[in-house]
């Protein structure tokens, strides 16, 4: 019953999630020059420096939203998640080529703050042209 409840909240929030990415703006017409956005995206465990899960998120430019929200990977954890958008956007927009940057889950643990780190490093080319 517990397993349940808790992959029906999961559900709920992905729906959640994916209704803010369709209402989000194209990330094509906010950062008009970015031709290509790869994200390394690395999570460990609260206070440890034990990588737990990495991948990369290749973004597809032309339908991709201008938000960039990742679930918690803890399979325990209930309401977490991670925001990247305004730090990512704010370098998108700066025309950075490499960024990093870092943020914790909020989301509840048993008693606690989940607290699991997501670290990621994002490469990022852009066109010549002028916007």
């Amino acid at each position: 019953m517990q397993n349940r409840r808790r992959q029906t909240e999961a559900t709920l929030l992905a729906v959640e999630r994916r209704q803010r990415e369709d209402d989000a703006p194209r990330l094509k017409h906010e950062v008009r020059q970015l031709v290509e956005l790869n994200l390394v995206i690395d999570q460990y465990q609260s206070g440890s420096v034990v990588l737990v899960a990495r991948h990369t998120r290749r973004i597809v430019i032309d339908r991709a939203p201008a938000m960039f929200e990742m679930p918690c990977t803890d399979d325990h954890c209930r309401g977490g998640g991670f925001d990247l958008t305004l730090d990512v956007m704010r370098a998108l927009r700066s025309h950075q080529t490499e960024f990093e940057g870092q943020d914790t889950c909020t989301g509840e643990l048993g008693a606690g703050q989940c607290g699991r780190i997501l670290h990621y490093v994002a490469h990022a080319k852009y066109s010549n042209e002028s916007p």
